[in-house]
């Protein structure tokens, strides 16, 4: 054995001490190594899961869920995210669950984009559908990330989000932008700076601006007043409204409305103003027209009433201390007139004359229509009442003057009031008042006559005003008492009763039934009157049939009461009341109350004739058409006025017409009573004239019921 030397160890020494320093660096280079690849590691995983978290927050945040098909099991694995620290909620089903899920009328479209997708004809899928609610709508895109060899798909991905919300928005825009398109009152859309920025074809049309150049409008100089209104009410203002202001083109003033409302601002758009515009240039026009045409008459083409008062208040302004004359005029019985060629003839005959009456108007006088049949004519400051009084005689004579009508000759006479400022009345309310005061005196007085106002006609017409407040009263407390006058034959023997009202007044005293009775018709206490005088003929009607005595009992029937759809019943009403039938009741009917509605009234009378009711022609001989009344109407009697009667015994003419009339109405069947009978002339010799009935007070003044019932 040899025994290594000295040098030889130390040799080896060295050499294993350099192989292990090789080798503890080789260690720290691994280990430098491992640890950097360590370090990447965790860094590419922090980095995966910031990113997967970055994808959870995006779909949370998108409202997307994530989808996975795969084609093995046909199973589609979806996952959402529905809180941020939540795991998401995930779910699974068959595709042909899916698609089930989906509106019948949209799979078929779904279905065939998912197939093409699949078969490699889209780069990718991307539907929108509706579920099966018809309400939710749901938008789903994905596309293929595994094929097999043969380019068959094996795996799909992709998301899902709901999109009702949006779809409904989109509608909403849709139509509103429809509606601003389409409007027929110009829109503009503008920014917060009152910058043009959208605007519809009503504003191009107004404004003569194309799409393009009305981008360069500026609303301030266009509607100035717009954006005055919007410095006024401040940066808060979200509705602006200026009415009746201008829209300043360039060569144009426009008059517009305009309003004004702000669309807030969402995200990166700022607040702006939706602004409408109307064109007021047409109802301009209209108001003008209306205006003049709201005091012109359109049937006479006279100032009307409210201008005609203006036109009175400016002179009396004028007059100072000087006088104005004021004439008012109404056509006499005109109504007669209206109801017998009717409304059309009526205002023809009303035109005709008021240009009769405008042409024979002196200079400076002013002629209007008042109202109805009555004109008004002003007179210039400086006319007294005696220029007012030979102006107004003019008029009435000129009116008086015959008219062509229908191819026969009217007369029409008229009567009118003078009333002068400033002694009778200081305002043209006060005078034209006063002027009416006087023109129903003239009519009261019998018509065709000019009558000037006096203090004392107040008094008068004071005193028909409480008559018509205790008439009123005495209709409240059933306050009137009936007598009745007998009718008889040529025997003298007594055949009937006509009902007739009486009044006292504890005021007045007794007051005429000439008097009371026109007021009643004038303020409509007529028909209470007339019912009241129906019950009290039926009293006696049911008085005389319990004593075993055949007289009927006739009363009279207002014009108000023809026109009552109710009279039927009111007559039947009152009939079982008091015990009596329609056989002993003669309802008699003036010819004033048939004009208003001749067929009505024919209904009417015919109803009542078919109840048993007798019907008689009050007052006949005193209206134009009465003849035709007794061709038409079912009439059993006709009772002559008396003024036929009166002359019957001095007059051969008077004679030979009652005689007439006797004789037409034996040949329809129908009888004839004389009413007004005073001498035993009279009544001899309508006796030999054949007249078979007589009423009046040759034979007995009217009795009361009491009275009527002491009789032998």
């Amino acid at each position: 054995m040899s025994v290594p030397v000295p040098e030889e160890a130390s040799k080896a020494d060295e050499l294993h001490e350099r192989r292990l320093a090789r080798e503890r660096a080789a260690r720290k280079e691994a280990e430098r190594l491992l640890e950097g690849k360590s370090l990447e590691l965790f860094e590419a995983l922090q980095a995966s899961e910031r990113s997967q978290r970055r994808l959870e927050l995006a779909l949370w945040a998108s409202g997307e869920s994530i989808w996975e098909w795969e084609a093995e099991t046909d199973l589609v694995r979806s996952a959402r995210y529905v809180a941020l620290d939540a795991p998401p909620q995930e779910t699974s089903a068959l595709l042909i669950d899916v698609l089930d899920a989906i509106h019948p009328a949209d799979v078929e479209s779904v279905v065939l984009a998912w197939r093409l997708h699949l078969a490699g004809s889209s780069a990718e899928y991307d539907m929108q559908y509706r579920l099966r609610d018809g309400q939710s709508w749901r938008r789903s895109r994905g596309r293929v990330i595994e094929r097999d060899a043969s380019g068959i798909a094996r795996r799909m991905v992709g998301t899902t989000k709901d999109i009702t919300r949006q779809r409904e928005q989109d509608e909403s825009l849709r139509v509103l932008g429809h509606a601003f398109a389409n409007s027929r009152d110009a829109l503009v859309l503008c920014d917060g700076s009152w910058r043009l920025l959208e605007s519809n074809a009503a504003f191009h049309a107004l404004s003569g601006f194309t799409h393009d150049s009305a981008r360069r409008v500026a609303i301030a100089h266009a509607i100035p007043a717009l954006v005055e209104a919007f410095v006024r009410e401040g940066s808060a203002a979200t509705h602006l409204w200026v009415p009746d202001c201008r829209l300043q083109l360039p060569g144009a003033s426009i008059p517009v409305d305009v309003s004004a409302t702000m669309l807030p601002g969402t995200g990166q758009r700022s607040a702006q103003w939706i602004v409408s515009i109307k064109d007021l240039r047409e109802a301009k026009r209209l108001e003008i027209e209306l205006a003049t045409a709201s005091r012109i008459d359109a049937l006479t083409g006279l100032i009307n009433r409210a201008a005609a008062t203006d036109a009175l208040t400016v002179r009396i302004a004028e007059a100072g201390e000087r006088p104005v004359p004021t004439l008012w005029l109404n056509l006499d019985e005109f109504k007669v007139v209206n109801d017998g060629l009717g409304a059309r003839e009526a205002d023809g005959v009303l035109a005709h004359c008021a240009e009769r009456a405008l042409g024979m108007m002196p200079a400076g006088w002013l002629l209007a229509r008042w109202g109805g049949d009555e004109l008004l004519a002003i007179g210039p400051p400086g006319q007294d009442a005696q220029h007012g009084v030979s102006v107004g005689r003019a008029l009435l004579a000129a009116l008086a003057e015959p008219l062509a009508v229908a191819g026969t000759s009217l007369s029409l006479t008229a009567s009118a009031g003078l009333a002068v400022y400033p002694e009778d009345g200081e305002s043209a309310e006060v005078l034209v008042l006063n002027a009416g005061t006087a023109l129903r005196y003239a009519k009261r007085r019998g018509r065709a006559r000019l009558e000037a106002y006096e203090p004392s006609l107040d008094e008068h017409g004071l005193q028909r005003l409480t008559m018509v407040s205790l008439l009123r009263r005495a209709c409240d407390r059933d306050d009137f008492r009936f007598v009745a006058q007998p009718r008889v034959d040529a025997e003298r023997r007594i055949v009937g009763y006509e009902v007739l009202v009486r009044w006292h007044s504890p005021e007045l005293g007794w007051v005429s039934p000439v008097q009371f009775i026109p007021l009643a018709e004038e303020n409509g206490l007529i028909d209470r009157i007339g019912r009241a005088a129906i019950r009290a003929a039926v009293t006696l009607a049911a008085q005389l049939h319990r004593s075993g005595r055949q007289a009927l009992v006739s009363v009279n029937l207002a014009a108000k009461q023809l026109q009552d759809p109710m009279l039927s019943e009111i007559l039947r009403s009152e009939l079982a009341a008091g015990g009596a039938r329609p056989e002993d009741i003669e309802l008699e009917v003036t010819e004033s109350g048939l004009v208003q509605d001749i067929e009505s009234a024919h209904r009417l009378l015919t109803q009542l004739r078919s109840e048993g009711f007798t019907l008689a022609l009050d007052d006949f001989g005193t209206g134009y058409s009465s003849l035709s009344y007794l061709q038409t109407l079912p009439f059993h009697k006709v009772k002559l006025d008396r003024s036929f009667v009166k002359d019957v015994t001095d007059d051969a003419r008077a004679a030979r017409l009652i005689a007439g009339v006797v004789d037409l109405c034996s040949a329809l069947d129908m009888q004839v009573v004389a009413e007004g009978v005073e001498t035993e002339g009279q009544f001899a010799r309508l006796v030999a004239l054949g007249a078979p009935e007589f009423q009046g007070f040759l034979f007995h003044r009217p009795l009361d019921f009491d009275a009527i019932a002491r009789l032998p």
